[in-house]
């Protein structure tokens, strides 16, 4: 994100915070030059976006000595007059999602929500780390064009494979 903001790389996929921080001087050299779309959806779904949720749960333990006070605050903390106050960010509740204050702070709130609509789990993989460095290594050789798609994919796929036979997942 640090090279997008710098005005080094042209495009990023992140999470909805990052349109705060291209208009913000404190981290963007690109005020005002970015924009927000969809992330493209493969068209064999007929689906315009695709997205994947990286949602992060609250919750409390069944032991906690204070469970009722624990829930009162995440009650408050995520409740629409906390996350008024945050109407740069992208809001749980539809009612400040559609609020003119929202709306105006994060213009770019409906391709967000769109995003949103067409999120995904993420896969449920325990071995998530090794996976994920089979896929960033054989398509890293693939935007270098040191291999074709073919090539790279068919060679991550047997990667995969091995790595699902040795995990058991």
């Amino acid at each position: 994100m640090r090279a997008f903001l710098a005005g080094g790389v042209s495009f990023t996929t992140n999470w909805n915070f990052v349109w705060g921080a291209m208009n913000d001087p404190v981290y963007s050299q690109i005020i005002g030059q970015g924009g927000v779309a969809p992330i493209p959806a493969a068209r064999s779904t007929g689906k315009d976006a695709a997205s994947v949720s990286g949602f992060l749960g609250l919750g409390v333990l069944a032991n906690s000595a204070h469970a009722d006070l624990a829930v009162a605050w995440l009650r408050y903390l995520t409740s629409p007059q906390v996350q008024a106050q945050q109407a740069g960010q992208l809001p749980i509740w539809t009612s400040l999602q559609n609020s003119a204050d929202v709306r105006k702070a994060n213009p770019q709130i409906d391709v967000f929500l769109a995003n949103l609509a067409n999120a995904r789990p993420r896969p449920k993989l325990v071995h998530y780390v090794e996976a994920s460095a089979v896929l960033q290594r054989h398509l890293h050789d693939l935007f270098l064009g040191s291999v074709t798609p073919t090539a790279a994919m068919s060679a991550a796929q047997s990667e995969l494979l091995a790595l699902q036979k040795r995990f058991g997942s």
